[in-house]
């Protein structure tokens, strides 16, 4: 005679109970991590920003065209190849920034903090082309100090951009003064091309002290006490014994305090394509 094992089967409404708990609970984890901030594109219309405009915007950036299409922010370029950047109408001094992005290949933009009237910044890298480099820093106006660790190369199959990839350059902590710097392989891990990745901005102190991460993954810290930046031209050419461009005075006279967000379409040849912007949100800090 054989004798079965019983077979005893988790009921139903247990699995059901699991699933909707595990559930509450991402939601919950979701909440907490957003905790503090506020949405500053409503996905619709450009309330709450403005196009750069008046007597003291450079003529290269009076052009350039900004919808919302599909829920994003859309900048292009048009046929003048003039650039434009589009502002908050609120200034911000201490913040945290998250924005999700989605450049096309082959256009240079930038996320802009601390922005005066006249577009003076400190640039977030979004150089989505050959050389460029993501959520890394330029002085828009400010020196033209740059730090790219890294730069960024196209992956083709068949003559066409299925990919990107980002080559090392140097070590950021000890050529640039970073705090830290990510390699290439940390990019290469955790951006998705051709698709929304999010963008994580922290501003603090008139130093200042920024923060960047992709995707929940660190990417730059930067302590303006320490940092050692080089013109973008002399970091692209390995000039890594060239003079400072990093003006710490000058950069605390000109964007030590608060001052708009702002997106960028560059002027010029280094434009090919869309920008997309959603999901935009900020907490201010202390």
């Amino acid at each position: 005679m054989i004798t079965k094992t019983p077979h005893h089967t988790v009921p139903r409404s247990l699995i059901f109970s699991a699933i909707g708990l595990a559930c509450l609970l991402s939601s919950l984890a979701v909440r907490a991590a957003e905790d503090g901030y506020e949405s500053i594109f409503d996905g619709k219309t450009l309330a709450g920003w403005s196009k750069a405009a008046g007597e003291n915007i450079s003529k290269k950036y009076v052009g350039g065209e900004w919808k919302v299409e599909d829920g994003a922010i859309v900048g292009r370029q048009l046929p003048d190849k003039l650039g434009s950047f589009l502002h908050t109408d609120k200034k911000y001094q201490n913040f945290e920034l998250l924005i999700d992005v989605n450049p096309d290949w082959g256009c240079d933009s930038g996320i802009w903090i601390r922005t005066d009237d006249k577009g003076n910044c400190l640039q977030i890298f979004l150089d989505y082309l050959p050389g460029g480099s993501v959520a890394f820093i330029y002085g828009q106006g400010t020196g033209g100090f740059a730090s790219q660790p890294w730069q960024l190369e196209a992956v083709e199959e068949n003559g066409k951009v299925v990919g990107v990839k980002a080559v090392d350059k140097y070590d950021g902590v000890k050529v640039d003064g970073l705090l830290y710097s990510a390699t290439a392989a940390d990019f290469n891990k955790v951006w998705r091309h051709g698709e929304f990745n999010t963008l994580r901005i922290r501003c603090e102190g008139s130093q200042p002290l920024i923060t960047t991460w992709i995707n929940g993954v660190k990417m730059m810290e930067l302590d303006g006490t320490k940092f050692l930046g080089k013109k973008a031209t002399d970091v692209r050419a390995g000039k890594f014994d060239a003079p400072l461009a990093w003006d710490q005075k000058k950069v605390l006279e000109t964007n030590g305090g608060p001052g708009t967000i702002a997106l960028q379409v560059h002027p010029g040849n280094r434009w090919n394509g869309l920008d997309r912007y959603k999901s935009i949100k900020i907490k201010t800090l202390p």
